[in-house]
């Protein structure tokens, strides 16, 4: 009677198939993905002025 206990991964499909569809590898367990990197800094302008 308590067959639903025993197999409550066969319900979720596995990492793999569920990333597939995204293109992408799921990142590795306990490791959180890279934050966004900040955008690249303005190139100075006074830089143009010494040449």
């Amino acid at each position: 009677m308590n067959n639903k206990k025993k197999n409550p991964i066969d319900k979720k499909p596995p990492l793999r198939e569920r990333f597939i569809p995204l293109g992408i590898n799921p990142p590795p367990k306990g490791k959180r993905p890279n934050p966004p990197k900040p955008p690249p800094p303005k190139p100075n302008r006074n830089k143009n002025k010494s040449k």
